[in-house]
């Protein structure tokens, strides 16, 4: 079609009336934070009316800590954000103007092909390792960084310290390390400042780093963070704010890889495992599924409670450190050895074919609904004991607000504790769908691991062990 076709085609005309829309909805309407979910859209109307007519009050479905407030007249904006504090039911709101952004129809992504190429190159070079524990093996050596990778992660880590401690001079950069083991390459810039740090940061990022762009803060998640993406070098990263306990979780899981190699290619295979039937990957970093660092964990716990062990529970670990190597990072005993060579190694011989099947029969018939996981004890705790202590924190709360704060973790479908921050379920993000289909999902895997199919290779060119194993969902 020509050009004029295209100016008045319906594709055209739907995205100019809905950039149109965008816009007046931009200059009419403030961003408001700080918020909790027992404040309603009713509440928010009634308190911004003072500023002029509320037309609309859009809310945070999901989480409901921000809401955008859209007013009749272009006046009340400047109302709104000339009031030096905003105040509602005791909670103090942060009110800021709307980010311009340049709204765009996204075309369906041109990736998707380029993934199933990729799925099947490496189903092809599964099929001709001849044992499973050589194809879990391999998927460590395809998807683990390579030097170049690590080389191009510490030029960026070194780019983004040279930069920040210009705005921040006395102030660390650490990089956690985790990217290493393909979990998320986080920088934790260790000074206790406001959030408001975070934006700046982001300023920063935007404006005085190379190649740096798609830099967003998420203040929404549990530890706000700003995302970025470094476009040549294809990394992608977030930058946090004293964040000390990430950084010892990561030191941590380095000391479990040191302890067993085994480790590595069962996370490997079970992280891909969980991405191809649907059960990872949240792409903006929040959502309903697990994420990497919950299913190491689950991998970990685990292989805590094989018979013999293969790995010591964190309480174990802690008692064979040295007094040189006590860490406690914000009132959490993080204590364990530096170096593998402190740990007397597991006396469990499983192969890597018969772990990654107990993996599965394992949690198929867990107990998730009246257990919560405890890597610390290596065991599961039951659920009773954690809700009364909810209940008896609430009530003290009731009492004596000023004094009492929640320490219980976040309780939900899948309880698994942080290792050191006892008050944080690492799976509290999943919803009860979420967890049918884990669960189900290693149902199903168990049964096929019972087969002859998954331990032996076919003689008949059929697909075998981790190839049907590690199948879409689709299929």
């Amino acid at each position: 079609p020509s050009l004029e076709q295209h100016v008045k085609g319906r594709k055209h005309l739907t995205l100019r009336t809905v950039r149109a829309s965008r816009k007046a909805q931009e200059q009419h309407s403030v961003y408001v934070a700080g918020i909790k979910p027992q404040i309603s859209q009713a509440d928010i109307t009634d308190y911004f009316q003072q500023f002029g007519p509320v037309s609309d009050v859009i809310m945070d479905k999901d989480k409901g800590v921000y809401a955008i407030v859209l007013f009749g007249e272009t006046d009340s904006i400047q109302a709104a954000l000339s009031c030096g504090e905003h105040r509602l039911k005791g909670l103090k709101l942060r009110v800021k103007p709307r980010e311009k952004k340049e709204f765009k129809l996204i075309p369906k992504k041109k990736s998707d092909s380029q993934n199933l190429q990729e799925v099947i190159h490496v189903f092809v070079l599964l099929a001709y390792v001849s044992q499973v524990d050589g194809q879990m093996r391999y998927m460590v050596e395809r998807f683990q960084l390579g030097e170049n990778e690590k080389k191009a992660r510490d030029l960026l880590v070194q780019l983004l310290q040279e930069v920040l401690v210009e705005f921040f001079p006395g102030e660390g950069m650490s990089d956690d390390g985790r990217s290493e083991d393909s979990m998320l390459s986080d920088i934790d810039l260790s000074t206790a400042t406001p959030a408001e740090v975070l934006d700046l940061v982001a300023t920063i990022l935007k404006r005085c780093v190379p190649s740096v762009h798609k830099v967003h803060v998420v203040s929404s998640a549990r530890l706000p963070v700003v995302k970025f993406h470094h476009r040549e070098l294809n990394l992608q990263g977030d930058i946090t704010t004293n964040n000390r306990l990430a950084v010892r979780n990561t030191r941590f899981l380095q000391l479990c890889a040191g302890l067993d190699e085994r480790l590595r290619p069962l996370v490997y295979t079970i992280r891909h495992w969980a991405k191809q039937k649907q059960l990872a990957g949240n792409p903006s970093g929040t959502g309903p599924l697990l994420n990497n660092y919950a299913l190491t964990l689950l991998v970990i716990f685990f292989l805590q409670n094989c018979d013999p062990p293969v790995l010591p529970t964190v309480d174990q670990l802690k008692d064979m450190a040295c007094e040189e190597e006590e860490c406690v990072i914000e009132g959490w005993n993080c204590t364990f050895p530096s170096q593998p060579i402190a740990v007397p190694p597991s006396k469990n011989t499983q192969d890597l074919c018969t772990l990654l099947a107990g993996f599965f029969h394992f949690y198929a018939k867990f107990d998730f609904a009246g257990s919560v996981l405890s890597l610390r004890e290596g065991r599961a705790l039951p659920i009773t004991d954690f809700l009364k202590q909810n209940k008896d924190e609430e009530a003290m709360e009731e009492e004596n607000p000023s004094k009492v704060k929640q320490h219980g973790p976040k309780l939900g479908p899948l309880n698994l504790l942080d290792p050191f921050e006892l008050s944080h379920n690492v799976a509290g993000n999943l919803n009860e769908r979420s967890h049918r289909s884990f669960q189900r999902e290693c149902q199903e895997a168990e049964k096929y691991c019972r087969s002859l199919q998954y331990q032996r290779k076919s003689t008949k060119g059929k697909s075998w062990g981790l190839v049907r194993l590690l199948a879409p969902q689709s299929e």
